[in-house]
């Protein structure tokens, strides 16, 4: 299968080195035997927001935007 992988680091200069301390980012394009394509990105950031994963869909709810206002509403 096909693939293209793309490596990258924060500052989008090309010229950065890898041993820098921002984040670093993989990208892949899997073209698939069928004709259609599937996309991943990765990336190795130092923090998370949350520190177990059953925190994770409360904290994107309550950074959604509210379609009447047009913002997140946290305390929704």
């Amino acid at each position: 299968m096909p693939v293209v992988a793309r490596f990258s680091v924060a500052s989008g200069n090309f010229k950065a080195r890898d041993k820098g301390k921002s984040v670093h980012g993989l990208g892949l394009q899997f073209n698939l035997p069928n004709g259609g394509t599937w996309l991943m990105a990765n990336i190795s950031a130092s923090v998370f927001f949350v520190s177990r994963p059953e925190q994770f869909a409360p904290l994107m709810q309550a950074r959604t935007a509210d379609p009447a206002a047009g913002k997140p509403d946290p305390e929704s």
